[in-house]
Formats: structure tokens, sequence, C-alpha cells
């Protein structure tokens, strides 16, 4: 779930964006988790990042990662960012 566009549903859909964010020139992403809290089924993770072109940060946005427990194994629920920039 990103700023200004619909939901991403379903891997190989997920995987196109992934990769679309690659190609649009970010070479690099710094992650600051500041939370994490949840019960022993379902987790969320709260944080910073920041987007890089080379040497340049060219984002700074918020995250909350959901992580939910199926089969015993910790998989990714839902992930939501956006931009910490106002609105234009």
């Amino acid at each position: 779930m990103n700023t200004g566009a619909p939901s991403v549903i379903g891997r190989a859909n997920i995987q196109t964006a992934m990769s679309n964010i690659v190609k649009s020139g970010i070479t690099g992403v710094d992650l600051r988790l500041e939370n994490v809290y949840g019960t022993e089924d379902l987790l969320a993770e709260e944080g910073e990042l920041t987007l890089f072109v080379g040497e340049d940060a060219v984002a700074v946005e918020k995250y909350i990662v959901l992580w939910k427990k199926e089969d015993g194994r910790w998989k990714l629920f839902r992930d939501i960012f956006n931009s910490n920039l106002p609105a234009k």
C-alpha cells in the first residue's frame, strides 16, 4: 500500500512492484525500526525509511508491516508506507 496508488495484491504483482522500485533508480534503503507489538500470532512493526539514489536521500517515509504466523512461520501479511512530505 503505497501513496497515491491502489493496493498491490498477489505475489507476482508484489514482485513486479518491488522490481519497478529498483528499476526507478533506487539503489538503497535505510530502515529504522521504532516499535514492535502484537500477539503470539500477529505482530505490527513500525518505523521510518529513507530511499537513496547513490548517496542522495530521495525520500523519507514511514511504514507499518503486519506479520502473521501461519503454520508456525512468520509471513508478511500487510505492508503500508507513505511519504513524510505534505501532499501537493
